[in-house]
């Protein structure tokens, strides 16, 4: 469990320059160990990634220059002390405040890029160790991608249950003999591309033309 130091941190708001650098795949999971386990040494963390330690010295290192980890006192052992580090914040949002639409349109294109990445490569990886189950009574892996029509209403509905599920995320930081999965879940309006907005402007336009005229034309031959 995070230990005080992180555990009642609020989420912190990071430039959307920094948000990019965490959105790196390695260092995405990196940040979630880290929430699982609080104070950590660089060994720990690669002993829950399946990884050699070596090879997070960088991006460990990275994190702590953007304000992400704080390195800790050193941890003293029998024979020498090792570097540990914690979260500087419970959670991590891009600052949005002041973009204009383009700049939000491309720290959210970001950040989806990031999450796909980091699904493929998950992905890829529990295929290649045949971790995947997709029969049986406990299947482990599930996909949604759906087109769907909602009202406001019916929105605000959808946002409720997300933040249901993010809290339920939230609560299942700690291993507690449980197996890790990732969970990943987006919503975003649909809209065509300018050109098409403006092709179906234009139709729309012509068609409007079109039903006034042939109802001039109608009343025309009923008055004759």
């Amino acid at each position: 469990m995070p230990d005080a130091s992180t555990r009642n941190k609020v989420a912190r708001r990071v430039p959307p320059d920094v948000w990019k650098q965490m959105l790196a795949p390695v260092r995405a999971e990196i940040i979630e160990v880290m929430r699982a386990l609080g104070t950590a040494s660089i060994k720990e963390v690669a002993s829950v990634l399946s990884r050699v330690p070596a090879s997070l010295y960088a991006h460990v290192d990275r994190l702590v220059a953007l304000g992400v980890l704080v390195e800790q006192e050193p941890r003293r052992l029998p024979r020498h002390t090792e570097r540990v580090f914690a979260l500087a914040a419970r959670d991590f949002v891009p600052d949005v405040g002041g973009s204009d639409a383009t700049a939000i349109g491309e720290i959210a294109t970001t950040t989806a890029v990031g999450i796909t990445n980091s699904a493929v490569r998950t992905l890829r990886t529990a295929a290649r160790a045949r971790r995947l189950q997709v029969t049986g009574p406990n299947p482990n892996h599930g996909i949604i991608h759906e087109v769907v029509w909602l009202s406001h209403e019916e929105l605000a509905e959808l946002r409720i249950y997300l933040r249901r599920l993010k809290r339920l995320a939230d609560s299942r930081k700690a291993p507690d003999g449980r197996e890790p999965h990732l969970l990943i879940a987006m919503y975003m309006p649909i809209a065509g591309s300018a050109r098409h907005r403006e092709g179906a402007a234009e139709h729309n336009t012509t068609a409007i033309s079109r039903n006034r005229s042939t109802h001039r034309t109608r009343r025309s031959r009923t008055s004759e």
